[in-house]
């Protein structure tokens, strides 16, 4: 679990900071977006771990996880099919990858905030999925309080 949760803040702390670097030095307005939506969704799993961690997860209505779980989702099929049009636009654009190339839109470093957005919003719903089945169990054998 520990290793999960630095993994999500090593992921919150990257998007930030990458999305910034993005932005002011290179005026990449879609990979400062994509890097902090990247950073939310890594947010997001880390609270759900840290739910999880301290039992309160078991408390939350199963409404609420559907919901996280189909907007995780929703997110993550909408930033796959960006990061796929990314990488094709960049590869017919011929864009390259030197410190002048990276200047303005340059579709592979959107490709890869895509992807990363992609990774934590698909991480947040298979974490709640696997959490929600785990809890269900402890909940079958009265070993959590579970409010519904």
């Amino acid at each position: 679990m520990k290793f999960r949760l630095i993994w999500a803040f090593i992921g919150i702390t990257a998007g930030v900071m990458a999305g910034t670097v993005f932005e002011v030095r290179y005026q990449n307005h879609m990979a400062l977006f994509f890097g902090y939506l990247s950073s939310i969704f890594a947010c997001v799993l880390f609270f759900i771990h840290i739910a999880q961690l301290k039992g309160k997860l078991c408390l939350w209505r199963s409404m609420t996880i559907n919901v996280v779980a189909v907007i995780s989702l929703i997110i993550a099929t909408i930033s796959m099919a960006f990061c796929i049009y990314s990488f094709v636009k960049a590869g017919i654009d011929k864009q390259g990858l030197s410190s002048e190339a990276l200047h303005g839109r340059n579709f592979w470093i959107i490709g890869i905030w895509c992807f990363a957005c992609f990774k934590w919003s698909m991480l947040s719903a298979f974490y709640l999925r696997k959490y929600l089945k785990y809890n269900r169990a402890q909940i079958n054998e009265n070993r959590c309080p579970y409010i519904n």
